[in-house]
């Protein structure tokens, strides 16, 4: 589960690097070769996400009792990344991280997110779903949130909008 939480994340700055170039005058242009939106990601550090929800709202959104939140190296420039995890023979992960960016840095990570996205109304400012990840923008804040261990439905969808719900009061 670990290697889980190193992976994620450097793949989601390997998407947001792909098809991004500049020209000689250090202009970002997309591999289209139109002029690219550079993404805000120069922010300092992004907000502490194993303070923007609570032990027992992760624990409710899983349907189980979790740990305490570990904090997990981050791919993204400021990105902080934290982990809950369910105990038992099933156990459940829940990841919650914050990363500075705005609307530009979104629209590259639902990108990368691939033709499966979904947005997702009620969330933040946007927020777009793939499977048991959920990214949402609120101000000049991403969340980025996964469940790993609940589906990729439904049942996903359920425990990602509630610790999402429950981040935002606190974002």
């Amino acid at each position: 589960m670990r290697r889980l939480l190193v992976v994620v994340p450097v793949i989601l700055l390997g998407l947001v690097a792909c098809g991004t170039t500049t020209d000689p005058a250090g202009t970002p242009r997309s591999s289209g070769g139109a002029a690219a939106a550079a993404p805000d990601v120069t922010a300092g550090p992004g907000t502490d996400p194993c303070s923007v929800v609570t032990v027992g709202e992760v624990g409710a959104a899983l349907g189980a009792p979790v740990g305490p939140g570990q904090p997990q190296p981050g791919g993204l420039p400021g990105q902080q990344t934290c982990a809950f995890s369910t105990s038992g023979d099933s156990p459940v992960l829940a990841t919650v991280s914050t990363v500075p960016g705005d609307a530009a840095l979104f629209t590259t990570l639902k990108s990368g997110m691939g033709s499966k996205a979904i947005d997702v109304s009620g969330l933040g400012d946007a927020a777009v779903r793939d499977a048991g990840y959920l990214n949402v923008l609120k101000g000049s804040q991403i969340l980025i949130l996964s469940v790993n261990g609940r589906g990729s439905g439904d049942e996903a969808l359920a425990s990602l909008t509630a610790l999402a719900k429950a981040a935002l009061t606190r974002l």
